[in-house]
């Protein structure tokens, strides 16, 4: 999530409200209830959700690939590596644990 609000929402004090960086949480279904953001800002928002909370915020993909432009594709992406990078040093660490 810190990802994208950084990339694609770095100044959008409609997403950083609802960020705590420090304790590492989001409050997704209050940001997501501003309904001044445009579809596509929406659209990475509600994907940002779903790599946080994947249960409670499904994302079609098929939809993203067809809405999102070149440059929000290009932060989803990188926002996509960066979250499966961090499950595969999860799952590595806990392998691990002796």
């Amino acid at each position: 999530m810190l990802l994208i609000a950084e990339e694609a929402f770095p100044f959008d004090l409609r997403v950083w409200k609802h960020v705590d960086a420090r304790r590492q949480e989001v409050d997704f279904d209050q940001m997501l209830s501003e309904t001044t953001f445009s579809s596509q800002e929406r659209l990475m928002l509600e994907i940002a959700a779903s790599l946080w909370s994947s249960s409670t915020h499904p994302t079609i993909l098929g939809v993203v690939a067809e809405r999102l432009g070149d440059d929000w594709l290009e932060v989803l992406l990188r926002a996509l590596a960066a979250s499966r990078s961090a499950r595969v040093r999860a799952r590595s660490a806990i392998g691990s644990v002796p």
